[in-house]
């Protein structure tokens, strides 16, 4: 997994790996807001943003082409400094769900073993207010058989 600075944010889990050979995938946006709870104090700055994706189950369906649905998580954990005398550090985590079609196609094996993956390839989060952030994100959806 890889990682980036932007903005002086260091975002981490980010799939740099270069795909070649995908058959059955797509790109989704995904973009959410989080507001951190009130008994913790405001957001001065962002340190690092981590992202982490899970499948949390797969159907094949017939609509009326062959395709597969992926429903699933993405879990943002949070460092930043806090607007207070002595700057402390703090973390949150957020869950955001997700849940698309991938096109199959029409001659997939459905007897096959199936893979499902999701993995993130971009990662942005912007300040709204001193509690309130929003997130972008892209996500790359895919089935690998076997």
């Amino acid at each position: 997994m890889g990682k980036y600075i932007r903005e002086l944010v260091e975002y981490s889990g980010i799939d740099d790996c270069p795909y070649t050979d995908w058959i059955n995938f797509k790109e989704i946006s995904l973009d959410s807001n989080f507001c951190i709870p009130d008994n913790k104090p405001n957001i001065k700055s962002l340190l690092k943003v981590h992202g982490e994706t899970k499948v949390d189950s797969y159907e094949i369906v017939q609509t009326p082409n062959l395709r597969a649905l992926l429903t699933g998580k993405v879990t943002l954990s949070y460092q930043y400094i806090a607007n207070n005398l002595a700057e402390t550090v703090h973390f949150e985590t957020t869950t955001i769900p997700f849940i698309d079609f991938i096109p199959l196609p029409s001659d997939f094996n459905t007897q096959a073993i199936i893979l499902p993956v999701a993995s993130i390839k971009y990662i942005y989060c912007n300040l709204i207010d001193a509690k309130c952030m929003l997130n972008s994100l892209i996500l790359m959806l895919s089935v690998e058989t076997y």
